[in-house]
C-alpha cells in the first residue's frame, strides 16, 4: 500500500488507516511479559510496574530498535496534523490556480482587443509611439535633472571661490529649472 498524500485520494486513503488503527495517541513502553521487546500502541494501555496489567492494553506492535518505535509512534501520532496541512495546502493551491487562470483569460482578452487595434497602435499617433515619445521625455527630463545637480555644484564651488553673485545666478536658473520640470529628484 502507497497511498500518494499529494493526491485528494491518497490523503483519503491515509485518513481511512488513521480511522482503523488503534485510536488516541500512540506511545512507546518496555513489554513487561517479553523481556527486549519495545510494544508501541495505545498511549492508555502502558504498562509499568505500578500498573503491570490492564484490560484497556492495546498493544499494536513489538519492535526491536528502539528509534524504529520512536519513529513509528511519532509518524502515527502526527499523520492526522499532516494531512490537515496538506489539505490546506492543497486548497489554496486550487485557488490560486483558479485566480492563475483568470489573469490569462485576462491576458488574452487583453492581446485580442490589442492585435484587432493593432493598426492604430503603430506608429507615432499610436500606442506604440506614445510609449517610444513618453520614455524620450523621460530620459530628456533625467537629463535635465543631472544638469540642475551640475549646476548646483558651480555654484557652490563658485561661492567657495569668492563669487557670490555669480553663485546666486546658478543657483536661480536651477531654481527655475527644477520648477519648470516640476521638481528636483
Amino acid at each position: 500500500m502507497t497511498a500518494d498524500p499529494s493526491t485528494p485520494e491518497g490523503r483519503a486513503e491515509l485518513r481511512a488507516l488513521c480511522d482503523k488503527a488503534t485510536e488516541g495517541t500512540w506511545a512507546i513502553w518496555r513489554d513487561l511479559d517479553h523481556q527486549g521487546f519495545i510494544t508501541i500502541g495505545d498511549e492508555a494501555g502502558v504498562l509499568t510496574d505500578e500498573k503491570p496489567y490492564t484490560e484497556e492494553c492495546n498493544p499494536t506492535a513489538h519492535v526491536y530498535i528502539e528509534p524504529d518505535a520512536e519513529l513509528i509512534v511519532a509518524a502515527v501520532n502526527a499523520l492526522p496534523a499532516l494531512l490537515d496541512q496538506l489539505d490546506a495546502v492543497f486548497s489554496k493551491l486550487v485557488a490560486e490556480e483558479s485566480l492563475v487562470e483568470v489573469l490569462r483569460t485576462q491576458v488574452r482578452a487583453y492581446q485580442q482587443v490589442y492585435e484587432r487595434d493593432e493598426p492604430r497602435n503603430r506608429g507615432a499617433d499610436g500606442i506604440t509611439g506614445l510609449i517610444h515619445r513618453a520614455n524620450r521625455a523621460e530620459a530628456a527630463l533625467e537629463r535635465v535633472r543631472l544638469y540642475i545637480t551640475v549646476i548646483r555644484a558651480l555654484a557652490d564651488t563658485t561661492r567657495d571661490a569668492g563669487g557670490d553673485y555669480l553663485a546666486h545666478t546658478y543657483r536661480e536658473i536651477a531654481t527655475a529649472l527644477e520648477r519648470k520640470i516640476g521638481g528636483a529628484s
